[in-house]
């Protein structure tokens, strides 16, 4: 597209003609932006366009109204985006600028970036926070619903209390952004300041603001069922223990029929509290009561016992991914990362250790008829991914991690341990779930410490993999190992 300086200039002679006739004198404040101009148009014309941009930006900055400082900056942008906003920018202030309505039309259809949010970001890469603060200050009297602007503004400012109006502001503009969700979630709840003098809250889109009666009702709702985050938790887990003992020891099927509605119950109670940091606990919580229907519940009497954890981990990984999402869990948030590599490695390792111990109190029966390559790599392969993956990333990676950002890091570990263990239970045996119980404790130290759950998930793999395969055919890895170090 031809550049639009040239008409410009034409158009600015003509605008320069009548403010001399009309004023007997140019007062001080516009003389510097007289000269700002003169000296973008030399820039412009010498093809230095950083250097314009820096004056005219510098000009639009000190002046958000400047029809002349947008009007020149749409020429000295890269982006057919900025050069969008800026002519939106020239027709806000003086909607009969023909100059302006042609570039725009010439553009089309669009979307639109402030060019000073590009200034901005490099200020902020470039550590020159007060820089950026600026900028973005006058990005956002420029364009007040700008949603990265204020995203952004919240990293530039000094204080807790103007990062949580910058990031409720994001909030107003998109409920969606995880982002700035998480950043507020983390900062408490406290007062608010804005960053721009004299600025006020953005109003809530009409279509998203509930009645007065609407508004109150959920206000009481949402307190009544997120202000003791910890008694419900433990409330969950009272029913839980008694849908699984239920379970085991009294009635299956009505057992079953407890765990579904708990399941009901938590996903309501998720959809009630949507937006409190105890949501995410709720909805993980649920992942308890699915677990043990869908095994109890599923058609798997035809198939190998080997194949179950399979096909139960089908429906769980999906719905784990789904939450995942909704949730907005990163995935170093839930631990799927390679930090601390060599502790992890340890970690894994233990699982020999407790594939051994839980083997002298459960004695199961093998899932596999020989020790030949054949016939136990894919049983392996399906208790590594299946049972030990698939667990840890449900209860260590997301449980563990919801409980932690509700009631703290400890109460993370032992709660998901309790529910890890209770869900044992139908083993019949005691000495096995208090083991499970420590075992568990470990796991949720361990990731903990190291942040990540690789580690864990291969302790839980190698531990069900010696429980259900090579220990009940007679291989034990500690005979191996002794007669390797020490002879027959």
């Amino acid at each position: 597209m031809a550049s639009i300086l040239a008409e410009a200039g034409t158009w600015q002679g003509r605008a320069q003609n009548r403010e001399v006739r009309n004023h007997a004198s140019v007062t001080s404040r516009e003389a510097p932006t007289t000269e700002q101009l003169q000296q973008a148009a030399i820039a412009l014309e010498a093809g230095h366009k950083a250097e314009a941009r820096r004056l005219l930006e510098e000009m639009v900055q000190a002046d958000p109204r400047s029809e002349r400082g947008w009007l020149w900056l749409a020429d000295a942008v890269d982006s057919g985006e900025e050069r969008r906003f800026c002519l939106t920018q020239v027709l806000a202030i003086n909607r009969r600028n023909a100059l302006a309505r042609r570039g725009l039309e010439a553009l089309g259809v669009g979307p639109a970036r402030c060019p000073l949010l590009e200034s901005a970001t490099a200020a902020l890469k470039a550590g020159h926070r007060s820089e950026a603060r600026h900028l973005l200050k006058a990005a956002i009297q420029a364009e007040p619903r700008s949603e990265r602007g204020w995203l952004w503004l919240a990293d530039a400012v000094d204080s807790g209390e103007e990062r949580r109006f910058c990031l409720t502001q994001v909030l107003t503009i998109n409920r969606r952004n995880a982002l700035a969700r998480r950043r507020l979630e983390a900062l408490g709840p406290g007062p608010a300041r804005p960053p721009v003098k004299g600025w006020n809250a953005l109003p809530t889109p009409r279509s998203e603001q509930p009645s007065t009666i609407e508004a109150e009702g959920l206000q009481c709702i949402r307190g009544a069922l997120c202000s003791h985050p910890t008694l419900t938790a433990l409330a969950y887990l009272l029913a839980l223990a008694t849908a699984e003992v239920l379970t085991t020891l009294i009635a299956p099927r009505g057992g079953l029929v407890v765990h579904g509605v708990l399941l009901l119950i938590l996903l309501l109670h998720t959809a009630a509290t949507w937006g409190h940091p105890s949501h995410r606990l709720l909805l993980s919580l649920a992942f308890a009561p699915l677990i043990r229907m869908l095994s109890l519940s599923m058609p798997l009497t035809r198939f190998p016992l080997v194949y179950w954890y399979f096909i139960v981990s089908v429906p769980l990984f999906a719905a784990a991914i789904i939450a995942l999402r909704m949730l907005d869990f990163s995935r170093a948030g839930i631990g799927l990362n390679l930090k601390a590599l060599p502790l992890q490695v340890l970690v894994a390792l233990t699982g020999m250790s407790f594939g051994y111990v839980e083997y002298r109190i459960l004695q199961p029966d093998p899932l596999a008829q020989n020790f030949t390559w054949d016939e136990i790599w894919l049983p392996t392969l399906i208790l590594l991914v299946c049972t030990g993956f698939a667990e840890e990333l449900i209860f260590r990676g997301m449980m563990q991690q919801a409980v932690t950002e509700t009631m703290g890091r400890i109460w993370g570990v032992l709660y998901v341990a309790v529910i890890f263990a209770v869900l044992h239970v139908g083993y019949q045996s005691l000495p096995d779930v208090i083991f499970v119980l420590n075992v568990a404790v470990f796991f949720g130290l361990a990731r903990m410490v190291t942040g990540s759950i690789v580690g864990v998930s291969l302790a839980h793999g190698l531990t069900n993999v010696l429980l259900f395969l090579t220990m009940p055919l007679g291989v034990n890895h500690f005979d191996l190992i002794a007669y390797h170090l020490y002879g027959p």
